[in-house]
């Protein structure tokens, strides 16, 4: 049986601030943008590792075939989402860098 995929933030593990609220503290529980990012790149890591060793179990005839394809394509998917991410944080640095005051 192929395992359901979670939504996105629930991969993640964190949650986001409403919009519109003021900074973050400690005492509410809500994460940084760092924390936030390194909970993305640590499941990030581990969709990968799921993903790899799915494939070697395929290969050793342990695993079935749909459930490595789908752990593949969790992982591809989730590695899109932390580059088209990182782009952006990317451009909007430029652009802040770019700005004359």
């Amino acid at each position: 049986m192929i395992p359901a995929i979670g939504a996105i933030s629930s991969s993640f593990g964190a949650t986001l601030p409403p919009i519109g609220s003021s900074t973050p503290s400690a005492s509410t529980g809500t994460s940084s943008f760092g924390q936030i990012l390194g909970k993305a790149i640590d499941s990030l890591q581990g969709t990968q590792a799921t993903a790899a060793t799915q494939a070697q179990q395929v290969a050793t005839g342990q695993a079935n075939l749909s459930n490595a394809m789908v752990a593949s394509s969790e992982s591809l998917l989730a590695t899109q989402l932390v580059v088209a991410l990182r782009n952006g944080a990317v451009s909007a640095i430029n652009q802040v860098m770019s700005t004359q005051f």
